[in-house]
């Protein structure tokens, strides 16, 4: 690792988020860019505080993204037909999801995560008030990016978003009940927000998307992959096809990995970035009253350059 982030490096007192202290994200090369990104994969969580928004614009969060994956793009509603409901469909979400430029074009790669209206009305990503519980992002999608980059932009004072360690997490489990984890498939559904047990989201599972329980990245780190709001059917372990064997499992997985020693909760400041991982961390935003001004910059992007 360069000499560079060595100096800027801290890790916090639960021993396993990373921040990089006194660190200017719109001067990095792309080797430190890259860097960054192993840090991610190894801590699951990297925060940089103290962002000039006038320094590190659009432009520069993407480029700075792009040096560690491929960002996340919204398919374009042009290669569709006008009579095509996709077509009406992707306007729409450009046009309510999407940050503008200075000139109102739309910046893709860029979403809006907030409740304040765009000049079209619109409210952005999650823009309610209320809990975002624990999730990963995109969970039953084979083409979900591995990544996601938050940046405050105004009014976050206040607000709080809580992460998870699936590292260490399941590094505390016993060795006999790792490999019985190691034999379980999971299938991941989406609830429109609202992340909760109910049956009632069947029909949005996955079946053409097996998920491995215990996963390994990139960097050679093995934890748990376990959105578990969003799991909705499981496969394999010691008792297949047992339904209360799979929720005994979800229930004690579920305490255990959001115990305090594996939660952080990041309390928010303008100018603040947190990137994390998608595969080994879970997220959540807690209830606050302002989001109609809260807005935060929202990119997923893969680890293909690392």
């Amino acid at each position: 690792m360069s000499n560079i982030l060595d100096n800027h490096i801290k890790i916090h007192d639960n021993g396993w988020v990373c921040e990089l202290v006194d660190y200017e994200i719109a001067k990095a090369s792309e080797e430190e860019a890259r860097e960054i990104g192993r840090l991610v994969l190894k801590h699951t969580c990297v925060v940089i505080r103290g962002q000039d928004r006038a320094q590190l614009t659009n432009d520069r969060e993407k480029e700075f993204c792009s040096y560690i994956g491929n960002v996340q793009m919204m398919p374009s509603p042009k290669q569709f037909d006008d009579m095509d409901e996709r077509k009406r469909h992707l306007e729409r979400f450009r046009t309510t999801f999407l940050e503008e430029d200075k000139n109102g074009e739309s910046v893709n790669g860029i979403y809006r995560v907030t409740g304040k209206k765009n000049k079209d009305g619109n409210m952005g990503l999650f823009g309610h008030n209320e809990v975002l519980d624990w999730h990963a992002n995109q969970p039953s999608s084979p083409d979900r990016q591995s990544c996601i980059w938050l940046y405050g932009i105004e009014h976050t004072a206040g607000s709080i978003t809580s992460w998870n360690n699936n590292i260490i997490s399941y590094n505390d489990l016993t060795p006999e009940f790792q490999e019985e984890l190691k034999t379980i498939t999971i299938f991941c559904g989406f609830s429109a927000g609202k992340y909760t047990v109910s049956e009632a989201f069947n029909e949005h599972i996955n079946f053409d998307n097996p998920l491995k329980l215990v996963h390994t990245n990139p960097d050679g780190q093995v934890g748990l992959y376990f959105p578990f709001y969003q799991v909705f059917h499981f496969e394999g372990g010691k008792y297949p096809g047992d339904k209360k064997y799979y929720e005994h499992i979800a229930k004690k997985l579920q305490e255990h990995t959001t115990r305090d020693k594996f939660v952080y909760n990041h309390e928010w400041i303008d100018g603040d970035v947190v990137i994390s991982d998608q595969w080994l961390s879970l997220h959540k935003r807690h209830h606050f009253d302002g989001m109609s001004k809260r807005l935060l910059h929202r990119i997923a992007l893969g680890y293909e350059n690392l």
